[in-house]
């Protein structure tokens, strides 16, 4: 990639876009909606809708955590792909802004940050589950 000089920022980005891309399309596909960006990675989230099981979502998550566990792509010596990390329970949502239109969602909770360890145990290629 480094002897394509100038050329090859502009390369690694349309890559980096395109694998985003993916990755936002078969979460959507999953039925997940794409909460924030996280500079190299995403966070999603199945919300429960009423009277639906509270194992939906998980069920949901998980089979496209591993549909998105199986996403590469490659470029020259540039090689993508992500580890996932999967957990369930409530969250809390926040929404702040109004300033200047801006608008900026929070959203926190053990869930979250179970799936942010999950997806720490978790290899290239791999899934992990939080267990509890």
């Amino acid at each position: 990639m480094a002897a394509r000089g100038a050329e090859a920022a502009e390369l690694l980005s349309n890559l980096i876009d395109a694998y985003f891309a993916q990755m936002i399309d078969r979460v959507l596909s999953w039925g997940g909606e794409v909460s924030s960006f996280t500079g190299d990675g995403l966070i999603a989230i199945w919300p429960r809708k009423p009277l639906e099981s509270e194992s939906r979502g998980l069920r949901q998550a998980t089979a496209c955590g591993l549909d998105l566990a199986d996403l590469r792509t490659e470029l020259d010596e540039v090689s993508l792909g992500v580890h996932v990390g999967v957990s369930a329970g409530p969250l809390r949502l926040m929404e702040l802004g109004g300033f200047h239109g801006r608008r900026f969602t929070l959203l926190g909770g053990e869930p979250q940050d179970t799936a942010g360890r999950a997806s720490d145990v978790a290899g290239t290629g791999e899934l992990a589950v939080d267990a509890e």
